[in-house]
């Protein structure tokens, strides 16, 4: 299932077991050792934005019940005023699976990234790095956050596997506490529990790989 592992046990404060096997490719070219670094992908959602919402349901500052109206202010006259955190987390909340947003940014000419919103360099309006020489305008979040505000709603009232809700609650916790998730999880979660290699923005804290057989 797996070309190879980290398994580490850690029970108050202390390490009890901790042991690496196998490799980073099938091929078995390098092994599996304490500095590996593997990229968790959509694992994200629960290791950082649900943390920090039941921390925030911990201490009170919401409910299941809370609806998006009273977490987010722009969302008051929209129609997913009355939707509740614990509709979205279950996905009940009737959002759309998925949003291209990607569309909107290609040139309608070439059908590649338009000059309108991507450069090969970063500068003080393209200052979000979405991949190797390119990046973003900054200003397009405000716009993937409005899509999802007047995005419609699926009729069916059942369950159906969406995103929008980590881009919701990523918008709502970095509104409150007025820091990004990056920085969030950080310091909520994992500068406290030690997890010194787990984090957002590997390429600021860690040498890049330098060809596929290293990627991890």
């Amino acid at each position: 299932m797996a070309p190879g592992a980290q398994v580490l046990i850690a029970r108050k404060g202390r390490v009890v077991y901790e042991n690496n096997v196998g490799f980073h490719t099938y091929e078995k070219k390098k092994p599996v050792t304490s500095q590996s670094i593997y990229d968790l992908a959509s694992l994200t959602k629960i290791l950082a934005t649900l943390p920090l919402v039941m921390e925030q349901f911990e201490k009170g500052i919401l409910n299941l019940d809370t609806t998006l109206a009273a977490l987010i202010e722009d969302f008051k006259d929209s129609n997913k005023a009355n939707i509740s955190v614990k509709s979205m987390l279950s996905h009940y909340a009737q959002l759309q699976a998925w949003i291209p947003f990607y569309i909107g940014t290609l040139d309608t000419i070439t059908n590649k990234a338009s000059r309108k919103y991507f450069r090969k360099e970063r500068d003080l309006l393209h200052n979000i790095q979405v991949a190797d020489k390119m990046f973003m305008r900054t200003d397009y979040t405000d716009t993937l956050f409005h899509i999802i505000k007047e995005s419609p709603l699926r009729v069916r009232k059942s369950y159906k596997y969406s995103d929008l809700p980590y881009y919701i609650l990523k918008h709502y916790l970095e509104e409150y506490y007025e820091q990004s998730l990056a920085d969030l999880t950080q310091e909520h979660f994992y500068e406290p529990l030690g997890a010194n290699f787990t984090g957002y923005l590997p390429l600021k804290r860690f040498k890049k790989p330098t060809n596929n057989s290293n990627r991890r």
